[in-house]
Formats: C-alpha cells, sequence, structure tokens
C-alpha cells in the first residue's frame, strides 16, 4: 500500500511562484482542464501530436468559456506554467499511469524535464 509523505522541498508557496515567473528556473505545471487553465476567451498553443513531432509543430487552438468558479480569483494561470489536464495521468480505474505513460504524456506536450535538472519527480 502507498504511504504519501510531505516533502517540502517540493512545495512552492505563493512568494516562490512568483519568483519563479521571473527566473524561469522551474516549470510550473498546472494539471487543471484546458478551459480552466485558459480561463475565459480563446488560446493557442503550439505543441506535437503523434506523427505530426516528425514533421514540425503544430499549433493548436481552443475557444473556452470556462471562468474561475472560485470566488473573488482571476481566472487562467500563472505566466510560463505548462497544462497537463490531470485526467491524462490517471488510468480509467482512478489510478496512476505507469512512469513511462506520464513521460510520454508530458513529451507529447513538448515539456522535457532534462531542461530542469534531475530533481524531478513524477508519480
Amino acid at each position: 500500500m502507498f504511504h504519501a509523505q510531505y516533502n517540502p522541498a517540493l512545495v512552492r508557496d505563493l512568494n516562490a511562484v512568483l519568483s519563479n515567473v521571473r527566473t524561469g528556473k522551474e516549470l510550473l505545471i498546472d494539471t487543471r482542464s484546458v478551459e480552466r487553465f485558459v480561463g475565459t476567451g480563446s488560446y493557442c498553443q503550439f505543441g506535437f501530436t503523434g506523427m505530426q513531432r516528425k514533421f514540425g509543430v503544430v499549433l493548436t487552438c481552443v475557444a473556452t468559456t470556462a471562468p474561475e468558479p472560485r470566488p473573488g480569483l482571476r481566472s487562467g494561470h500563472a505566466p510560463g506554467s505548462r497544462n497537463v489536464p490531470s485526467g491524462l495521468l490517471v488510468n480509467a480505474d482512478g489510478t496512476m499511469k505507469s512512469a513511462a505513460e506520464i513521460e510520454a504524456v508530458l513529451l507529447e506536450k513538448g515539456i522535457d524535464f532534462t531542461r530542469y535538472g534531475s530533481d524531478v519527480t513524477a508519480a
């Protein structure tokens, strides 16, 4: 059985996130739905899918209508953050995908952890 353990070195507070917006030292992955990540309006993103990786970048545009549901908070995301909806990281039965499957999802989203060093944990 898995037992979660809190590791404060892996948690960032608001000041750390705001500092990272300026430095870009760490990668912030937002696992909300694309509609919540984008907020209201429209959004275009470069990405790679399947065979298209061989032939270049694909531009995907999404029209969104999902305002922030929590009162008093702005919609959208932190500048520089990347969106990987949590539903892409779990199996149909609610269990986490394997490390190899998660890595494939992240690569599909154009996220390369080698840029951010080796102190990254996925799972």
